[in-house]
C-alpha cells in the first residue's frame, strides 16, 4: 500500500536549506542555457564510470556523456540487445519481477528530440536542477515516480520525506534492481551517483544522512522523474509483466 510520510528534515539538511534557497533565488531555476545543452549534446563520450552530492548547475564540472550513448553524429543503435533485471507493474498495479526486460538505449539526438533540452540536460549529461526549483518537490500526492527517460517504477511516495536541501528526497527505492549506483569523483569527493538501471538516465546522488529506516537520502531531480497518483498505478503496467 502506498502512502505519503512527512519526515523532518535531517540535522544536516536544515543547515543547508537557507543557504541552498538564497542560491536558487540568486541564479533562478534553469538547468542551464541553450548553448549549454547544445554543448553537452555533442560532447565526447566519457570512458570513466559515472557520478554522486548533487551541485547546482553552472557551479559543476562540464557535463559528460552516458557510456551507452552514441555519439552525436551517429544514429546507429546498439548491436546487440542488452538486457537489464528490473521489477515492473503489472496491470493490476502491483509490483512484479524482477524480470529480464530489453535496456533502453538511444543515440544522443534522439534523446534529445524526445527528452527535451531541460530534462536531457540531467537525464542524459547528469546536470542538476537548482534547489527549491524542481516541480515535485512540494508533491504530497500518493503515487510512484517512474524514470523520465523509460518510465521504469523508481520511487514511491511513501519514502519520500521533507530533507530541506531543495531537492525531492526519498530514504529508499521502490526496487533495488531498478536503482544503479556509480562511484561519482567529479568534485574530487567521492560521491554516489543513482541512475536508471533501465535507461542509464542520470537521476541524483545517494548520501549517509536520511531518516530511519534506511539511514540514507536519495536526492533526486524532479526534471528526471514522472509522477502517477496512486490511483492510476494499472496505467504503468509493463508488456514484460504480461509475458
Amino acid at each position: 500500500m502506498i502512502r505519503s510520510d512527512a519526515h523532518a528534515a535531517t540535522p544536516l539538511a536544515a543547515r543547508l536549506a537557507l543557504p541552498l534557497a538564497a542560491l536558487a533565488f540568486a541564479l533562478g531555476c534553469s538547468t542551464g542555457t541553450q548553448d549549454d545543452i547544445q554543448d553537452a549534446a555533442s560532447s565526447p563520450a566519457r570512458t570513466e564510470t559515472p557520478s554522486g552530492t548533487d551541485t547546482p548547475t553552472g557551479t559543476d564540472t562540464p557535463a559528460t556523456m552516458k557510456d551507452s550513448e552514441t555519439s552525436a553524429a551517429d544514429d546507429t543503435p546498439a548491436a546487440d540487445q542488452r538486457t537489464v533485471r528490473v521489477r515492473v507493474f503489472d496491470a493490476d498495479g502491483e509490483l512484479v519481477g524482477p524480470l529480464e526486460v530489453p535496456a533502453v538505449e538511444k543515440t544522443r539526438a534522439e534523446w534529445l528530440a524526445e527528452l527535451g533540452p531541460e530534462r536531457f540536460k540531467i537525464l542524459r549529461a547528469e546536470g542538476t536542477e537548482r534547489p527549491f526549483c524542481g516541480t515535485l518537490l512540494d508533491n504530497k500526492l500518493e503515487g510512484v515516480y517512474t524514470c523520465g527517460g523509460c518510465g521504469l517504477p523508481l520511487f514511491s511516495s511513501a519514502s519520500k520525506f521533507d530533507s530541506g536541501t531543495g531537492w525531492p528526497s526519498f530514504f529508499q527505492p521502490v526496487a533495488a534492481e531498478n536503482i544503479t549506483e556509480h562511484q561519482d569523483f567529479k568534485l574530487r569527493v567521492p560521491r554516489t551517483e543513482i541512475e536508471c538501471t533501465r535507461c542509464g538516465g542520470h537521476l541524483g546522488h545517494v548520501f549517509p544522512d536520511g531518516p530511519a529506516p534506511t539511514g540514507l537520502r536519495y536526492c533526486l531531480n524532479s526534471e528526471a522523474l514522472e509522477f502517477t497518483e496512486a490511483t492510476d498505478l494499472a496505467r504503468l503496467a509493463d508488456p514484460a509483466a504480461a509475458q
